[in-house]
């Protein structure tokens, strides 16, 4: 260090704007080096969160595969079939609680990848799921649109499995789960709506605090809520 300190001041006495040029321009790739370093993060980020989406699809096609069969086969056949459509429900749980945990390790560092789509590409894919509804005697209603959005596709397909979920948990057989947009100059909301049971107002109050909501046999730790909450703040600071 004494060395280094030493060798600067006598260069700086030989040239001095030159050599405050120097530091200057090696500031300035110091300062390149680490938004590189950060773009890389943030790009295997990125497809990391898109190849757990990915993966759902495969899935899904699976399921609506063996859906379409199990009016051609009865028996143990048709058993069988029905265990392996719960296998794979059970599969697509799971990928979505990594993409919840990952959501939830990084907080406050969540970084948006913004960008436009037509909102009808993920109303296509929640439709998909649909069977899950119907399994439970649940009728899912998701309103056609043509409007493009600019937001962040990954999260906010995640918000919107995460709310439907919800929706299909607390709603009993013979209800109904929508999904409605309203579309302004200057935003889209999007209503995910149930004529379930509802919530107290002790369980609204506590909504956000990691509190299980029980009912019967479905019970949510509001963890989904939480980072839905999570991503919607991030969007305001944006």
């Amino acid at each position: 260090s004494f060395y280094y300190h030493r060798k600067k001041s006598l260069r700086n006495k030989s040239n001095p704007e030159l050599e405050e040029r120097r530091d200057e321009l090696e500031e300035q790739m110091n300062l390149t080096r680490l938004h590189l370093i950060q773009e890389k993060r943030l790009n295997v980020e990125q497809r990391a969160k898109l190849s757990l989406v990915n993966a759902i699809t495969p899935l899904i096609d699976r399921m609506i595969h063996e859906i379409k069969m199990l009016d051609k086969c009865s028996g143990a056949d048709k058993d069988n079939r029905i265990n392996y459509i719960c296998e794979l429900t059970n599969h697509i749980n799971s990928q979505n609680e990594i993409l919840t945990h990952w959501i939830q390790l990084r907080k406050g560092e969540l970084s948006l990848h913004i960008e436009s789509f037509p909102l009808q590409e993920l109303f296509d894919i929640i439709q998909k799921n649909r069977r899950s509804f119907s399994l439970k005697g649940i009728e899912l209603r998701i309103e056609p649109t043509d409007v493009y959005v600019k937001a962040d596709k990954v999260l906010t397909l995640f918000m919107l499995n995460t709310l439907a979920d919800n929706a299909r948990k607390f709603t009993a057989k013979g209800g109904t789960v929508s999904i409605e947009t309203l579309s302004t100059d200057s935003y889209v909301e999007i209503s995910v709506v149930d004529n379930g049971i509802g919530m107290s107002d002790e369980q609204v109050e506590h909504v956000f605090d990691r509190k299980a909501i029980i009912d019967g046999s479905s019970t949510s730790h509001g963890f989904g809520l939480l980072n839905c909450m999570g991503i919607i703040n991030k969007y305001r600071k944006i």
